[in-house]
């Protein structure tokens, strides 16, 4: 991700892809690859609203390490 969020800037390959000497080469002069099918969007889409949810709860209940002005550690679950 670039500092202002985007990936359009970034080299891309789908997950069968990775074997491809080519792919290896970009991976190699760039150091990054945005893998466009690794995870399945209903499985990130669960994620987000699990992680979401971890976050509201923590915030609520005071479940966070304080570790700078205006910035909070939590712990996110990983479950499933």
């Amino acid at each position: 991700m670039t500092q202002d969020g985007s990936t359009q800037l970034l080299p891309s390959c789908r997950l069968d892809q990775l074997n491809d000497k080519a792919t290896q080469k970009t991976f190699e002069k760039t150091g990054c690859l945005l893998i466009s099918d690794f995870l399945p969007l209903d499985l990130l889409a669960a994620l987000k609203t699990q992680a979401e949810a971890s976050f509201e709860t923590s915030t609520q209940s005071g479940n966070f390490v304080k570790v700078g002005h205006k910035r909070r550690m939590i712990t996110l679950p990983i479950k499933d």
